[in-house]
């Protein structure tokens, strides 16, 4: 289950609403103490009326910022010392051989899928792709022990106790009701009356290996053991091919194509590839190319209306249904999306998470992942990072690529209001948009693969693939049962992260208290109960008088809050920020919020600009603060580093200083940005040059692929290598079928390894497994 704003940050960020005399007079305070003491930012509660450069044409070289500190910084550095830190890939990496010859079976490599796909796109006159398997886009790498070797039934996925009614309560479901065996499949091909479950039947009873067991759905709960398993049956199996397939690249370039749904087919059976050398960054940029360069990338202001806000969903359905012309294979899908979502009655949940039985260690963190792609906890791990900052850069490529208006929200906007990154500590990325733009994001983009090539293919190509899931009820505007309070989500379909849409919308909810003195002597003002006594005037009338308008989880914004949109940078891409931050964080966060500098275990450092580990400044400032200084260390409110310090600090740690010098520039950036717009200046200039973008980006982290598989000094050969020694010893055992017993509630000895520079580590599954008593 998603947290709110207010579960994460309870304490002590929660807002107490009722005291608005002091708040306000503390809020002026603290404020003014923060412009004069330590130079944090903080927006104007009401935006100036700046005139922007509304046309762009292409991007230039980013804006350099220089300090003195950093000046001192460089001149203690080596060589030795920067090596590493810029992130650029090995030349040879993004070249590979293939093998004379394929086989029915072939490991995922991303550099082979996305190469060969360009290449057939640059040589095909096509209107959609002939067909789509999801074994040549995520690896299939948990299921080749059970395609090759053992055999497993669904009945080893059995975790059900003899108590019924803790099997109900704790979401221990039989496996029949999401699994199917290899035995049964004859049987049900001839007895079912499901079209699509037969054709998929059909195709598995066709293809030359098999696991033996195949997921047709999720299960409410499961091990962690077998979670990945689950999830990468259900895909190669059963999972729906996507809508559409889009391609981002640099330059704000996109690309977007169809997929025939109706074939079930491997890149290999319809690529027809000549070459066995696939070098991904000529055929890359062969096909950009080919691509309009997009005339207006970015504004440095986005005006929003009214009318962004009102859902039309009666209105589009009858559009759609009136057609003159036949509809697309996504327009069709949105109509009957739209119609279904007015129909049914109470809606089900439509995102299912990879939720484990509470037996487990860390059960919760099953709730982070989408069940169809989770791969393992990452939580801790560099793995975690690298993901989320993939997933941050790709939302906000798709949205700039294709004139989607959306910006951060709640805990996300405080950690950009800070110094521009995320919170090291929230793996939630909150986005929100109008319900104009959530209709448009799900008319063209629902279940589509995305994938992100990254900013600049010289340095770094990117090989991140992604699935935009939007749910089947955005035209239900209120919170009902709950089910379905997150609209759209964007995930990683290597690990299965996500980050969370939601949709704003004019809505009969009741507005938070706050907004009521702009009732008064008005015919909507409410009285002592805040009711409104003419019985004529709904809530939706108040709401469109105040101009305000929430999310299904009733978090509210008003238009002068929200619009016009600000140009910015989080996490080092392009995006927007709402008008009024500052009163938009005070909605949701206490005003200590905005300059308190230690939280969840971290502690913000002014002159790096980063939040940092407590524990590692103790330690640094302290050396034997664990034995002589414990009380004192424990009682201590904030460190505060000089520049001496942090010059210090620097030298001694690595991580920090790479982790510095990788963010420096776009957290100096932002410091710039924050102290024009406290001056009452426009931050146009730190993104405008004669009306032409500056590329500001920055690529903090590396890619998932491309790190892992340097990381694990895997490649191509080896992989294939792994997978033929498994087909021949499969094939010359006659292949023979071995029986495994599993044990109930399973717990891996090991999870995956900490935080560690330069490794993202994998997931350990054990063959000794722990069977709690």
């Amino acid at each position: 289950m998603r947290l709110t704003i207010h579960d994460k940050y309870r304490n002590p960020f929660h807002m107490k609403r009722n005291r608005k005399i002091r708040l306000a007079l503390f809020l002026a305070i603290v404020i003014s103490l923060n412009f004069l003491i330590w130079n944090q930012d903080t927006y104007l509660q009401y935006s100036n009326l700046i005139t922007y450069p509304e046309d762009t044409t292409i991007t230039i070289r980013p804006t350099t910022f220089t300090s003195e500190f950093d000046t001192r910084l460089e001149k203690t550095l080596s060589k030795e010392d920067v090596k590493g830190v810029a992130i650029i890939t090995p030349e040879d990496f993004n070249t590979i051989e293939l093998p004379s010859a394929t086989r029915d079976y072939q490991p995922f490599d991303a550099r082979f899928t996305l190469g060969a796909l360009l290449h057939y796109l640059d040589q095909s006159d096509i209107e959609e792709l002939p067909g789509f398997h999801w074994a040549d886009f995520t690896s299939m790498e948990p299921l080749e022990k059970y395609l090759f070797s053992v055999k497993m039934s669904c009945s080893d996925f059995d975790i059900r106790t003899k108590n019924q009614a803790r099997n109900a309560k704790e979401g221990r479901m039989d496996p029949k009701s999401y699994c199917v065996d290899d035995a049964d499949i004859p049987n049900l091909i001839e007895t079912s009356k499901n079209e699509e479950l037969v054709k998929n039947l059909k195709y598995i009873q066709a293809q030359k290996y098999s696991t033996g067991f195949h997921m047709f759905k999720d299960c409410l709960r499961q091990s962690f053991e077998f979670r990945p398993i689950i999830g990468r049956s259900y895909l190669y199996d059963f999972m729906p091919p996507p809508q559409s397939l889009v391609l981002l690249f640099p330059e704000f370039k996109a690309f977007q194509i169809d997929i025939n749904k109706d074939n079930k087919l491997k890149l290999v059976q319809y690529s027809a590839l000549s070459e066995r050398i696939i070098n991904v960054r000529e055929i890359l940029s062969k096909f950009m190319k080919t691509l309009p360069m997009q005339a207006n990338p970015a504004s440095q202001r986005i005006e929003l209306s009214h009318e962004d806000f009102i859902d039309k969903s009666p209105e589009i359905i009858e559009i759609l249904q009136n057609s003159e012309e036949p509809l697309s294979q996504r327009d069709q899908s949105y109509l009957n999306g739209l119609k279904f979502s007015k129909e049914i009655k109470i809606p089900y949940k439509h995102f299912s998470e990879a939720r484990v039985i509470s037996t487990q260690r860390d059960f919760s963190l099953g709730a982070h992942y989408d069940w169809r792609f989770f791969n393992g906890d990452v939580k801790g791990t560099d793995k975690n990072d690298v993901t989320l900052h993939a997933l941050v850069k790709v939302l906000f490529k798709l949205a700039n690529a294709y004139n989607l208006r959306c910006w951060i929200v709640h805990g996300s906007l405080l950690s950009w209001y800070w110094n521009g990154l995320r919170f090291p500590w929230d793996n939630d990325i909150d986005i929100s948009m109008p319900i104009d733009d959530l209709h448009r994001l799900t008319r063209q983009f629902n279940q589509s693969l995305i994938v992100d090539f990254g900013n600049d293919i010289d340095s770094q190509i990117r090989y991140g693939r992604f699935f935009l899931d939007s749910t089947a009820f955005i035209s239900r505007r209120t919170r009902e049962n709950g089910n379905n309070n997150i609209d759209a989500r964007l995930i990683d379909i290597d690990t299965g992260m996500y980050i969370d849409i939601t949709g704003l919308a004019l809505t009969d909810t009741k507005a938070p208290e706050r907004d009521d003195y702009l009732l008064k002597a008005t015919k909507y003002e409410r009285d002592s109960e805040r009711n409104i006594p003419n019985k004529s005037i709904t809530e939706y009338d108040v709401n469109s008088f105040l101009q305000t308008y929430n999310c299904k989880n009733n978090h509210f914004f008003s238009l002068k809050e929200v619009s016009p949109l600000r140009l910015s940078l989080f996490d080092g891409e392009y995006m927007y920020v709402p008008n009024q931050v500052t009163k938009v964080l005070m909605s949701d966060f206490s005003p200590i919020s905005l300059v308190n500098k230690k939280f969840q275990g971290y502690t913000y450092i002014p002159i790096l600009r980063l939040w940092l580990k407590t524990h590692i400044l103790d330690d640094f400032l302290f050396e034997n603060a664990k034995k002589t200084n414990k009380q004192i260390k424990q009682r201590m409110r904030v460190i505060e580093l000089n520049e001496e310090q942090c010059l210090e600090l620097l030298k001694s740690n690595r991580d920090i200083l790479v982790q510095y010098l990788r963010t420096k520039r776009v957290t100096e950036y932002h410091d710039n940005e924050i102290r024009k717009i406290i001056q009452g200046e426009s931050s146009a200039s730190l993104n405008f040059e004669d009306g032409t973008l500056i590329d500001n980006r920055a690529e903090l982290r590396p890619d998932l692929f491309t790190w892992n598989s340097l990381n694990e000094a895997n490649s191509y050969g080896k992989d294939w290598e792994r997978v033929n020694n498994l087909i021949k010893e499969y094939e010359e055992n006659g292949k023979q079928v071995v029986e495994v017993t599993l044990g109930r509630d399973v717990i891996p000895l090991e999870k995956e390894k900490p935080n560690t520079p330069g490794d993202i580590g994998k997931v350990l599954l054990q063959d000794n497994l722990r069977i709690p008593g």
